[in-house]
């Protein structure tokens, strides 16, 4: 799962690949929610992933 991963800013276009931490608010806050907070200027979200999914994120 290591192989490959990248730390990319979340952009309007930016499609988040499968995530699932063990916590369902968190799961739900970055699929659901991150992309307006940053529309809204509240926080920004970088993901890190691969070409399959999501290994965590980062919220500032």
């Amino acid at each position: 799962m290591l192989e490959g991963l990248q730390a990319v800013k979340i952009t309007d276009s930016h499609i988040i690949k499968p995530f699932d931490c063990g916590d369902l608010d968190l799961n739900d806050f970055l699929m659901s929610d991150a992309n307006n907070y940053q529309k809204q200027l509240l926080a920004v979200t970088y993901v890190v992933e691969n070409d399959l999914q999501t290994a965590g994120f980062l919220v500032y």
